[in-house]
């Protein structure tokens, strides 16, 4: 989107390359854990208002039509401050609500799907690059992953509106197989170009052409001052 709106004030395209943001891929990686069946886990900061919205929203209306189906789903919620009104989803037992964790990651490892149902999102959601990277099958709304490159039943499931929302949630759990696959190739994806690592090389190569270009450039302005001389 930035690059969009100089695009639109009038700068040229050569003029403008994209370096994304990244995840350290060898912080969040695959733990040897049970991966545990019908868990669903939203990690976010909670005292954020989106996210709050967002977890607020899901338990209302998108959960109630998971339990229709699946009655034992359960929901962890992991995040820090979160408000009155999220702690107060814990009224049913099914789902927990954490607060400040040291370490997300066994969350993450220990879900069946990861979720991303953001109602109001901007940039680049961390929250989805960190659940990739720890090869748990993500479910997300168009918002939450439109600054990415993600593809739809590649890397993850994209999904808008409540009843289509909790439908790619059930698929997922219905059809475990199918989100691992989902889960491995979102892990390798992650790891090409949004790792630190592709980051930096990026980086690096438009350094290297940056450079190449004022070389030239001053060879081109002394060849020619010494025309001028002679």
């Amino acid at each position: 989107y930035d690059r969009d709106c100089l695009l639109k004030l009038g700068e040229s395209s050569e003029h403008i390359q994209v370096v994304p943001n990244g995840v350290d891929t060898a912080y969040f990686t695959p733990l040897p854990v049970h991966r545990e069946s019908d868990v669903l886990v939203f990690c976010a900061k909670m005292d954020y208002y989106p996210n709050a919205q967002a977890m607020l929203h899901f338990c209302r209306e998108v959960l109630p039509l998971i339990w229709k189906r699946r009655p034992g789903v359960r929901l962890t919620i992991v995040g820090n401050n979160p408000p009155q009104a999220v702690r107060e989803l814990q009224a049913d037992p099914r789902i927990t609500v954490t607060g400040f964790v040291p370490d997300i990651r066994p969350y993450l490892s220990r879900a069946s799907v990861a979720l991303a149902p953001l109602l109001v999102a901007a940039g680049i959601q961390n929250k989805v690059l960190e659940a990739l990277a720890m090869e748990t099958p993500v479910v997300a709304t168009p918002g939450s992953c439109r600054c990415l490159r993600v593809q739809h039943e590649q890397h993850l499931l994209i999904a808008e509106g409540t009843q289509a929302y909790a439908a790619a949630i059930l698929r997922m759990l219905e059809n475990p197989a199918f989100a691992q696959q989902l889960a491995c190739t979102g892990r390798e994806y992650v790891e090409q170009h949004y790792s630190w690592e592709a980051a930096a090389s990026m980086l690096s190569q438009l350094y290297s052409r940056m450079c190449q270009k004022r070389q030239a450039l001053h060879v081109v302005t002394e060849e020619t001052s010494c025309r001028s001389i002679g």
